[in-house]
């Protein structure tokens, strides 16, 4: 995504969203999808390659729940939250007031739950109603959990297609009504959510709830369980003995230890593995190189980088080579990523004006190696026919005096 609103496909570096919410991973086939709120569709990003695609939707919302729609050929609305399970991938249909299911092998999906009028009752798939679902979760046996924030509901669409209530506010005494749950996870045979408007993290075991960390109080302190405070929690995932939540008030990514809820303040120091994905040249900045004087026949041309002695490359990349004339007269020989070096071929031609690609760089300073730096780039190489000209060249660019400082 660019960062400006909008709905727009292809690369990474181009592709536009509008209220990008919930998302899905497939991780064997390294795909990711993302429900595009406020564009009535769901997306796939291909991380292998950096490629965005609309997958379900035509990008205007529907008013009248369909029976079905097939890839782009019907309307969504507001599409709030994703999972994905067995090759299906389930959608919190938060404008139709329904939990549908899309079929990704036939790219077909049809409501599985809710009659498409808002309301909140429990049943069978013709009888049952919801209300603007918006979060969903699989325990391992199959059910799916999702919850009705408004109405501060926790519900269940048990194996055999009914829906049920699990919880909803009742004036509790002791620990007070939910108040917008938000995000719900299921872990371990129990289901554990953020508490939105309590500040607060909860778990439902055997139907029974208790609050785990945070307290009413809205705050920013580490700690163990109620000691630790939020401010409005949102999102939650789980992950390798963590609950990892999005501290919305407070701007920040927080943890709970799953063993003794201990609180803390996620802190990123490094950026592992770094990929090399094509990405926006947001404010159009332009590096132009001294011009090459190009001879008859093939010239080889060679894009130097150089960070100088107080920098080191991480990773590098480009896109394909541009050429002025539309020609097949400029191409890409070898990529040399270790030694920051790009090798082009360039006929001598009277009109072959010049080389242009998109550079992007990720690079560290050597005495902090675990901070991650981004530039990015149009390198312009001009070129002028010269006959007799040479007919290899060198063209080096200093990152340190140009870049960096």
């Amino acid at each position: 995504g660019v960062g400006d609103a909008g709905w727009v496909d292809g690369r990474s570096a181009i592709a536009r969203f509008n209220g990008p919410s919930g998302m899905a991973v497939d991780e064997q086939n390294q795909i990711l999808y993302v429900a595009d709120t406020y564009n009535h569709v769901i997306r796939q990003v291909d991380l292998r390659y950096g490629v965005v695609s609309t997958i379900l939707g035509t990008g205007e919302q529907g008013l009248i729940p369909p029976n079905e729609v097939i890839g782009n050929s019907g309307r969504l609305s507001f599409p709030m939250d994703l999972e994905l399970r067995a090759g299906k991938l389930f959608i919190a249909m938060t404008g139709y007031n329904q939990i549908w299911e899309m079929d990704l092998t036939t790219t077909k999906a049809i409501p599985i739950a809710g009659d498409g009028k808002l309301g909140s009752i429990d049943g069978t798939k013709k009888s049952n109603r919801l209300n603007a679902p918006r979060d969903l979760t699989f325990d391992e046996d199959g059910a799916l959990y999702f919850i009705e924030p408004t109405l501060g509901k926790i519900r269940e669409l048990t194996l055999k297609g009914k829906v049920r209530t699990l919880y909803e506010p009742m004036g509790d005494s002791l620990i007070g009504d939910l108040q917008f749950p938000s995000s719900i996870v299921s872990y371990n045979d129990e289901l554990y959510f953020s508490d939105t408007y309590n500040n607060r993290i909860g778990r439902m075991s055997r139907n029974v709830i208790d609050i785990i960390a945070g307290t009413s109080k809205s705050g920013m302190v580490n700690g163990k369980g109620v000691k630790a405070e939020f401010a409005a929690p949102s999102s939650m995932v789980y992950m390798d003995g963590y609950f990892y939540l999005v501290d919305l008030g407070n701007q920040m990514i927080r943890k709970v230890d799953v063993k003794n809820f201990k609180v803390q303040t996620l802190e990123i120091t490094s950026i592992n593995g770094a990929n090399n994905y094509e990405q926006a040249i947001s404010e159009g900045e332009e590096i132009y190189t001294q011009t090459v004087l190009t001879g008859d026949g093939t010239n080889v041309i060679t894009f130097n980088l150089d960070l100088g002695d107080d920098y080191e490359l991480v990773s590098w990349g480009r896109n394909e080579a541009a050429m002025d004339d539309g020609g097949d007269i400029n191409s890409l020989v070898n990529y040399n990523i270790g030694k920051g070096a790009i090798e082009f071929t360039a006929l001598g031609d009277h009109d072959n004006y010049g080389i242009q690609f998109e550079l992007y760089i990720t690079y560290a300073h050597v005495d902090k190696p675990g901070v991650i730096y981004y530039q990015s780039a149009m390198v312009l190489i001009p070129l002028e026919y010269q006959p007799g000209g040479n007919t290899v060249h060198e063209v080096s660019y200093y990152l340190t005096k140009d870049f960096v400082d």
